[in-house]
């Protein structure tokens, strides 16, 4: 499903672009290089892409930068540089949680806690 960029700032571009010179276009867990190729599970060629995270999965938080604030260093940031295979790893909880909530309100279920 393609993202939905309507609840990010007007400036993410910008924003990502900063993250990607902080990060030196590289995943900032695993190391890996944007745009190089990987062996996927089946033997096959995969492109990296890397992406901006949310670190705390809020996308409000945006270290300030979407009022021209700082891009902040690493080890203060919310948002960092990704790769494909570690932004599922970090969203995993996140969006399985989401996919419970679509589908109890789907058959019609709330959560009482």
């Amino acid at each position: 499903m393609p993202c939905d960029y309507s609840d990010y700032p007007l400036n993410w571009p910008e924003i990502r672009k900063r993250i990607g010179e902080r990060s030196g276009n590289r995943c900032e867990r695993c190391g890996v290089p944007n745009r190089s190729l990987r062996v996927g599970g089946h033997g096959g060629l995969i492109k990296v892409v890397l992406t901006v995270a949310h670190l705390d999965h809020c996308l409000r938080h945006n270290d300030g930068m979407e009022y021209g604030g700082p891009a902040l260093p690493l080890a203060e940031a919310n948002l960092v540089h990704l790769c494909q295979a570690c932004h599922l790893r970090h969203d995993a909880h996140d969006n399985a949680e989401k996919r419970r909530r679509r589908a109890d309100a789907a058959a019609g279920q709330g959560r009482l806690f």
